[in-house]
């Protein structure tokens, strides 16, 4: 079914299909979220989908997926004929009356863009006002008025704890995660994730990041004033 948005407009829809061995309804579901793929070798993460899925949504479209096992997959993306679309309609913008509320500022650190992407999609559908930067030395020049900080480790340059100490220096309290898919780089490196910063491997499914920051947000705002 179609949402809403699209209902009553004339549709372009492109239609892609193949012969493969198709998904059961539990892999329908995940295919869209980063890092989530069927490839089974360490060190393999899904992020092509996730990055179609948020180009579509941001031009106003919507994919559906018709897939069985042993049938391929089909997936069939509408959009909205440009001519018949109003004169000044944002494609993008939710109806006010489905946007979630603001739950936070988050700074958001992950050097592939892929990846940065598909979390800054799915945390602003979460509610999350999103900072997104791909090096700890451009997050810590845009690390003002956010809330909590959301940060890949191991990064070009600077590297996430090290970003985390820096900005902790000017907000002590500011919670924080970190994650990582190179737990035996931190090893060698002798690096650790400071006390009281809470931590995800790589790979993670979107909604446990958000999960995790909505269980920082709330604890610091309900932590009594220093």
């Amino acid at each position: 079914m179609l949402p809403d948005s699209l209902t009553g407009d004339t549709l372009i829809v492109l239609t892609i299909s193949d012969t493969g061995p198709g998904m059961d309804e539990e892999t329908r579901e995940k295919i869209f979220e980063p890092f989530f793929t069927t490839k089974l070798e360490r060190g393999n993460t899904g992020l092509g989908l996730s990055v179609v899925y948020g180009i579509v949504r941001e031009t106003g479209g919507h994919i559906r997926v018709t897939s069985e096992p042993g049938r391929g997959a089909r997936f069939d993306i509408y959009w909205p004929e440009v001519g018949g679309v109003a004169a000044g309609k944002d494609l993008a913008a939710k109806p006010e009356s489905e946007a979630p509320p603001m739950r936070a500022r988050v700074l958001l650190v992950e050097d592939q863009a892929v990846l940065r992407l598909g979390l800054t999609r799915w945390l602003a559908d979460s509610g999350y006002s999103v900072v997104g930067c791909e090096s700890g030395e451009e997050a810590l020049t845009r690390a003002t008025d956010i809330d909590v900080v959301a940060s890949d480790v191991v990064l070009r340059g600077m590297d996430g704890i090290e970003l985390l100490g820096r900005i902790r220096r000017r907000a002590p309290r500011l919670p924080a995660v970190l994650f990582s898919g190179h737990l035996d780089h931190l090893a060698r490196e002798r690096r650790e994730i400071p006390p009281g910063v809470a931590f995800l491997e790589k790979p993670f499914a979107p909604e446990a990041l958000v999960s995790k920051l909505d269980e920082l947000v709330d604890a610091a705002r309900a932590a009594p004033a220093r």
